[in-house]
């Protein structure tokens, strides 16, 4: 009989539940450490659990995001404003905001690890009026963009 690996985390005692499309974990007596390490199969975190989505995209190797691997609202918004980040392929992601002359208003690089990561923006002290939105996954040096998106949003009183 051979052997398979499924993504799943070991607790000695917690809880999970489900929110829309998320599902979330928690354990008792985490560490407060939080150590990540990562190959090209394998994310391992310890302190805290790895985050899910039940709507991750399927593995894209165009230069442009595809619909489903970036989900960007409600738009239009009011004040907050959420990213939703399901592509399955991990790398350096840069994100900025730019309004309509081309100011760059906000701006945000992490690493995404290729698992499920929603950002939510306050944008309640921006002006109404429209905004870009501009991601790029960026090479191991930080400076080639690799696949990229842009999206236009509208904030509203």
């Amino acid at each position: 009989m051979a052997q398979s690996i499924y993504p799943s985390t070991i607790n000695i005692t917690g809880q999970y539940g489900n929110q829309g499309n998320y599902q979330f974990e928690f354990s008792l007596g985490e560490s407060a450490s939080i150590v990540t390490q990562s190959s090209s199969t394998l994310v391992v975190t310890s302190g805290v659990l790895q985050s899910f989505t039940s709507f991750a995209s399927a593995y894209n190797a165009f230069p442009t995001f595809l619909p489903d691997e970036i989900k960007i609202y409600p738009n239009p918004f009011k004040d907050v404003l959420e990213i939703n980040f399901l592509q399955t392929n991990s790398g350096k992601l840069k994100v900025e905001l730019f309004d309509m002359q081309g100011k760059k208003m906000k701006e945000l690089l992490f690493f995404h690890f290729g698992v499920g990561r929603t950002e939510r923006w306050d944008l309640s002290k921006f002006p109404q009026g429209s905004y870009i939105v501009s991601i790029n996954q960026l090479d191991g040096t930080g400076k080639l963009v690799i696949k990229r998106g842009v999206f236009k949003v509208l904030k509203i009183k």
